[in-house]
C-alpha cells in the first residue's frame, strides 16, 4: 500500500471482518483512519491497536444512502453525498 502519512481514512464497518482488516491497513500505511461502525466497544478494541490517532465514531451507516458528515478534529472529512435517510 502506498505510504498514506498526513491523510485521514474513513472506514466503514471497522469493528470486524473485512472493515476491520482495511482499518489496519490503512494505519499501517501512515492514514489516521476515522473508524466508523455500529458498536463502540468494538471500534474501540480495533482503535487500541491502531498508532496513527484514530477516531471513533459510533454510526449505523446502513442508514444512510449516500453517505454522511464526520467531524474530525474540528474539521470536516466527507463520505459520499449529503446523508438521506432511507426511511
Amino acid at each position: 500500500m502506498a505510504e498514506l502519512s498526513g491523510k485521514i481514512a474513513v472506514v466503514t464497518g471497522a469493528s470486524r471482518g473485512i472493515g476491520e482488516a482495511s482499518a489496519r491497513a490503512l494505519d499501517a500505511a501512515g492514514a489516521r483512519v476515522v473508524l466508523s461502525g455500529r458498536t463502540v466497544s468494538d471500534l474501540e478494541r480495533v482503535a487500541a491497536g491502531l498508532v496513527n490517532d484514530p477516531v471513533v465514531f459510533a454510526s449505523d451507516a446502513s442508514r444512510y444512502v449516500t453517505g454522511e458528515v464526520v467531524a474530525v478534529d474540528g474539521g470536516m472529512a466527507r463520505v459520499g453525498a449529503a446523508p438521506r435517510r432511507r426511511d
